[in-house]
């Protein structure tokens, strides 16, 4: 579960999304953070152009509770939901009154549905089990991508009931190993990261086609951490290169 601390931020290009460190950016919304706590977020998703949800977790990393927070078209804070687990790193809508949650506990992680604002059914993730990306086409396909707690490599494609969050068969992706994941279509998914370890790594893309995982295909850099499509064909990936960031058409 990756998660970021900070505040929502608005600037060129962003429209909300959350962001730290850079001083040319305008201040949305700040979290009062709970006492001897931090509020922090790591996945956003907006269902319909009025509507956001930025989740996370809120409170002393020890004790923490899995947040979601509800925000306007501008940023602004709506209101917050509380859920029970100490925090929810990933959010896919795969409706315009769906959505998909992956929540953690103490003893493992879930998929819960979070319908019209109100948190509703939980599918258990296998055990020993992280939810490391989750992504959604429509209602038509949901997936996440995962990894073994005991691993060292984000390796597992699960698919995911985009009406009841039911997990599937995980379907294994080798020596790959996956930061990112969108889908372009009900038939054609990308997943980003990179095959090998250490100095032979190398940045990769996986195309998976009516959920069977493709070849990885190597592409410049020395890492991908995220991938988009803006059109069914037209697919961009953005990682870390040797003279800085990266972005390579997928």
């Amino acid at each position: 579960m990756s998660i970021w601390h900070g505040e929502l931020l608005r600037g060129p290009g962003l429209h909300g999304h959350q962001v730290r460190g850079h001083s040319c950016l305008l201040y949305t919304s700040t979290l009062k953070p709970p006492k001897n706590g931090i509020v922090a977020l790591g996945a956003l998703a907006c269902p319909t152009k009025r509507s956001c949800y930025a989740v996370g977790f809120e409170g002393p990393y020890e004790s923490s509770v899995a947040l979601i927070v509800h925000l306007s078209p501008s940023g602004r804070v709506l209101g917050k939901t509380k859920a029970k687990g100490t925090g929810i790193g990933n959010i896919a809508c795969p409706s315009s009154s769906l959505c998909l949650i992956s929540l953690a506990t103490r003893t493992g992680e879930s998929i819960e549905r979070f319908r019209d604002g109100r948190l509703g059914a939980k599918n258990a993730v296998p055990s020993k089990t992280y939810i490391q990306a989750m992504t959604c086409y429509r209602a038509k396909v949901c997936f996440a991508l995962a990894g073994l707690d005991s691993g060292s490599r984000t390796n597992e494609l699960f698919p995911i009931n985009p009406k009841t969050g039911s997990i599937g068969k995980a379907v294994q992706l080798g020596g790959f190993s996956g930061d990112g994941i969108t889908c372009a279509s009900a038939t054609r998914c990308l997943i980003a990261g990179f095959t090998g370890i250490g100095s032979s790594a190398k940045t990769s893309v996986i195309v998976v086609t009516k959920g069977k995982p493709g070849r990885a295909r190597a592409y410049p850099g020395e890492s991908l951490s995220a991938v988009a499509c803006a059109t069914a064909t037209v697919c961009y990936a953005v990682g870390l290169g040797a003279s800085g960031a990266v972005v390579d058409r997928v």
